[in-house]
């Protein structure tokens, strides 16, 4: 029975799942003009949909509207009075002591459980060995001259945010949720006053944004639907107008947009990434971005409105508005009838023989 629970519950979420993300894909669509802040609300409540639908689909009530697809059906075991069948059934038929016959059907509930759970503790088990990296290179790190990130902090009023240094060539990096700081390489003390002003404006753009936050429950997310190409596709589209979103707060706070590329270019050219770390750190310049990035920085055109609190409490709203329904949505078990059905025909092909 709880296998049956479990599998019903996660079959549905699967199904929903597709049905959030072509929802968001539609939105986003329709705020194409937008800015890129708008756009990434809109995926970040579409990633917190999918994490809301399994538990939504666990604990409401349900309402049966549609069977279930029927080679995703709970295994069948019956019996009947028969004698064995030169020709076999779809099923496999095992002949068994008189004149009983047992079909038994594969166990996919089970077997597709067991593929689901072997995948999410395979993605936790990453999103851990990231923990320890950041862990790491945070205890190797030594806090930087005040001055040298007190304006960037005052501009976007943000005050308990450490900036520390560390002993290697890494691209600059957002880390933490509930302790936020901001990781820079050691030559950044090399740096011109303007490098090192967008470089801490751009991090300190997404501490304000809640960005760490919204990360790590994205990639949660990826954990329960790791078999999902939709769901990686959203997440590339996350991280996409979340770093064009915190360029608009670097250009917002008055830098010049080719000065402002020119120095994006010149840290994703001699900077690098840590490996392993994407699952819970937030990288300033990743090449596979730049140039979209390089693009949207330099077209002044593009709007790079910034939205407030409100917007955001309610999208997250209409993300829940959404996910409620759609959760107490439940595709019917037709299993019984269908056995039974099975049943009888083999009872009548066994009286014939």
């Amino acid at each position: 029975m709880t296998v049956s629970i479990l599998y019903g519950v996660l079959w549905g979420a699967a199904l929903k799942s597709f049905a959030v993300l072509a929802l968001a894909w539609v939105v986003a669509g329709l705020f194409r003009k937008q800015s890129a802040a708008v756009r990434h609300l809109i995926w970040a409540a579409a990633f917190a949909a999918l994490i809301l639908l399994p538990v939504l689909s666990a604990i409401l009530p349900q309402m049966r509207v549609a069977p279930l697809p029927g080679f995703l059906e709970p295994s069948i075991s019956f019996q009947a009075s028969a004698t064995p069948m030169d020709r076999p059934l779809a099923a496999t038929v095992e002949p068994v002591s008189g004149s009983s016959v047992v079909v038994r059907r594969m166990n996919w509930p089970g077997m597709l459980i067991v593929l689901w759970a072997a995948g999410f503790v395979v993605s936790l088990a990453r999103m851990s060995t990231s923990f320890a990296k950041i862990r790491t290179l945070r205890r190797n790190a030594v806090p930087v001259d005040e001055s040298q990130w007190q304006e960037p902090a005052q501009l976007l009023g943000i005050d308990n945010v450490e900036v520390l240094r560390i002993p290697s060539a890494i691209t600059p990096m957002a880390v933490g949720v509930l302790r936020p700081a901001i990781l820079i390489p050691s030559d950044a003390t090399q740096w011109t006053a303007e490098r090192r002003r967008v470089v801490l404006l751009h991090e300190l753009a997404h501490v304000r944004r809640r960005d760490p936050a919204v990360h790590m429950a994205a990639r949660l997310a990826l954990c329960l639907y790791w078999w999902n190409p939709a769901a990686w596709a959203a997440w590339r589209e996350l991280l996409k107008e979340r770093e064009r979103a915190a360029d608009d707060v670097v250009l917002a706070g008055g830098s010049r947009a080719s000065d402002y590329a020119a120095h994006l270019l010149e840290i994703a050219r001699s900077m690098r990434d840590v490996p392993g770390i994407a699952s819970t750190a937030i990288c300033m310049a990743r090449k596979s971005q730049l140039e979209g990035r390089l693009l949207a920085i330099l077209d002044d055109s593009r709007r790079r409105s910034i939205p407030g609190a409100v917007t955001a409490i309610a999208a997250m709203g209409l993300a829940v508005a959404v996910t409620v329904p759609l959760a107490a949505v439940s595709a019917q078990d037709t299993a019984p009838n269908r056995s039974g059905a099975i049943a009888h025909r083999v009872g009548r092909l066994g009286a014939t023989d």
